[in-house]
């Protein structure tokens, strides 16, 4: 496989490619680390505190907007995962990622993408407008992030 990275000179190294696996689109989200979207339940709490008075009963909203968070970051890790494979060609713990090492589709990346963040999208907008309007804003920032020509990892900020 020689790719190469738009905006780039890296050209990943030529290796023969697996058959990708339904497992293998499902590693592009990286559910392993979703165990650290636990710490924005406070978060949640505090905002139905703000918004509603006491807490009574959230724990439906809870449910639904931490699959909702997760969902999306799912997506944007999906979407960082493809676009970074030329680059983590060379990396040696990334380059053993389902990315880099199989021969993945990109109708099913971006199709896995698109449910991924219309689900996540979805729930949002049962919670309430004010917690639609953080999940598109966490959906956009996975793109500017991630897709050229802005593609924010690769500029220097700040």
């Amino acid at each position: 496989m020689n790719t190469k990275q738009a905006g780039t000179n890296f050209i990943a190294p030529t290796v023969s490619l697996k058959q990708p696996t339904f497992r293998s689109y499902l590693a592009l989200a990286r559910f392993d680390h979703m165990t650290k979207h636990v710490f924005i339940i406070p978060g949640f709490v505090l905002a139905h505190i703000v918004a509603h008075g006491p807490v009574t009963s959230p724990i439906p909203s809870i449910i639904i907007g931490l699959a909702s968070a997760t969902l999306i970051a799912a997506a944007n890790y999906v979407l960082n995962e493809w676009l970074d494979r030329s680059f983590d060609a060379f990396h040696p713990v990334k380059s053993k990622r389902a990315a880099v090492t199989c021969a993945l589709s990109p109708r099913w990346v971006y199709t896995e993408y698109v449910l991924l963040t219309l689900t996540g999208l979805s729930l949002a907008y049962v919670i309430g407008g004010s917690f639609f309007v953080a999940a598109i804003a966490f959906v956009l920032s996975g793109v500017v992030y991630n897709v050229e020509p802005v593609r924010m990892k690769d500029k220097a900020y700040l």
